[in-house]
């Protein structure tokens, strides 16, 4: 049987599936996606939705931020927390209006790692109609 082992950057070796804590403390996962800009960074989009993918449970955060019409990357809001394994979240009216999005998954804890699959995001264009 193969087991797989890896190191940090003080030199400690360790193996895959051992432990799910640092020394009793939990391990902190951060996830930050590139800035999206659907159907192109010149227009002007108003976002609806997110789906995010993971395993239940994962205890994971789901959080975004908005690139305004005028390019300026605001700050990050919550969504919520990801209890399913496809949980939907919708943006925070008023502040869901820009030219792209970016997206930020947060987790912490000692139990089984977290697994963050993806996200599908829904929008629509200003001036085009469906």
């Amino acid at each position: 049987m193969r087991e797989l082992y890896f190191g940090d950057i003080t030199g400690s070796i360790f193996r895959y599936g051992e432990n799910y804590n640092d020394n009793g403390e939990g391990i902190p996962l951060e996830i930050v996606t590139a800035e999206y800009y659907p159907a192109g960074a010149e227009k002007t989009k108003d976002f609806h939705q997110v789906f995010a993918y993971a395993n239940r449970n994962s205890g994971m955060s789901l959080y975004y931020r908005v690139i305004d019409t005028s390019g300026v990357i605001m700050s990050w809001k919550y969504l919520g927390r990801l209890k399913k394994e496809v949980n939907d979240f919708n943006f925070h009216y008023g502040e869901n209006r820009g030219k792209g999005v970016q997206f930020r998954v947060l987790a912490s804890g000692t139990g089984v790692p977290s697994v963050f699959r993806g996200l599908t995001l829904e929008y629509s264009v200003e001036g085009v109609r469906d």
